[in-house]
């Protein structure tokens, strides 16, 4: 069911499915709209370390690092969703060490030069970096955005997920792209 859930949810966000009606076909979802989609989604198919608990009424935090190509884009795809419970709340932050707290990171185009030395900088467990750089995954990101013509695909690098202490649903492995440790 999750797995059905999810092609779902994939499909309409990459604008592959059309409405049927007399109404003009609505304009296909921009690249960020699709981005801010996946990012809610990853939320449902990975599993963050039990320990340490946050508070109950605690926001589960999506951090954008970097100069934000989502406007509010990503604020408008999280409105009013939860994540066992706990309501989604979107960060923007400027440095590594502002990202403390967060569930995932979106590391924004605009800090590739500085790449390697971010990834190395945030909190070593518990945290899903999210990408948009090309070789992201490959340089120990979790899952970086590609694009393949028009569409918006991921590339996940589970052996970076797994050494956070995440697990990443087999479902959402299916469906993306494995670099790093996963076979290519």
């Amino acid at each position: 069911m999750r797995r059905l859930t999810l092609v779902s949810s994939l499909i309409v966000l990459a604008g592959v499915a059309s409405a049927q009606s007399d109404a003009p076909p609505s304009p296909a979802p921009t690249e960020y709209e699709v981005k801010a989609g996946f990012l809610y989604n990853f939320t449902q198919f990975v599993e963050w370390p039990a320990e340490p608990a946050p508070a109950p009424d605690a926001p589960f935090l999506i951090a954008v690092l970097g100069r934000d190509p989502f406007g509010a884009t990503l604020d408008r795809a999280v409105a009013g969703k939860t994540v066992s419970g706990r309501r989604i709340a979107i960060r923007r932050v400027s440095r590594a060490d502002e990202v403390a707290g967060s569930e995932i990171v979106f590391i924004c185009a605009s800090e590739r030069p500085s790449l390697p030395a971010l990834l190395k900088a945030l909190p070593p467990s518990g945290l899903l970096t999210v990408g948009e750089t090309d070789g992201f995954a490959a340089q120990g990101g979790m899952i970086n955005f590609v694009r393949q013509g028009r569409q918006v695909r991921f590339e996940i690098n589970p052996a970076a997920a797994e050494q956070a202490g995440l697990k990443v649903s087999s479902q959402l492995l299916k469906l993306a792209i494995l670099v790093g440790g996963g076979a290519d």
